[in-house]
């Protein structure tokens, strides 16, 4: 649950500096089990890399 504060205050301030249009978090509604909270891995790093040099195209992306 404190990701989705953390993300949704990061997207507050991006969208009020007008480096996003919309904060995506506000439409997020995450319920989690303990099932589920053994079932979350990390992205890999090379994973995150690849996300990164795309989102470099797009700064909205890439702020976030």
């Amino acid at each position: 649950m404190k990701y989705k504060q953390i993300l949704s205050i990061v997207l507050k301030s991006a969208k009020k500096k007008r480096l996003i249009t919309y904060n995506p978090m506000l439409d997020v509604e995450i319920k989690i089990s303990q099932k589920n909270l053994n079932e979350v891995k990390p992205i890999e790093i090379d994973t995150f890399k690849i996300y990164l040099e795309h989102a470099k195209e797009n700064k909205k992306y890439y702020f976030i």
